[in-house]
């Protein structure tokens, strides 16, 4: 499982800096989730496609 996240939207704003975005989601959901965050807002697909196809090929190809 990959999670793909905005590196503004979850990591910058007043929660962000309280835990990683892969941490939460390991404590709760998916213990071996990898990821990586991405420079957008909270469309991360919409306002950052070519980054996002990127993570995606790289995940799959793995």
């Amino acid at each position: 499982m990959q999670l793909i996240w905005s590196d503004f939207y979850l990591v910058s704003g007043p929660l962000g800096h309280e835990q990683h975005p892969l941490d939460v989601w390991r404590q709760s959901f998916a213990p071996s989730i990898t990821g990586l965050g991405v420079s957008s807002g909270h469309f991360v697909a919409e306002e950052n496609p070519g980054a996002t196809l990127e993570a995606l090929q790289e995940f799959l190809r793995s």
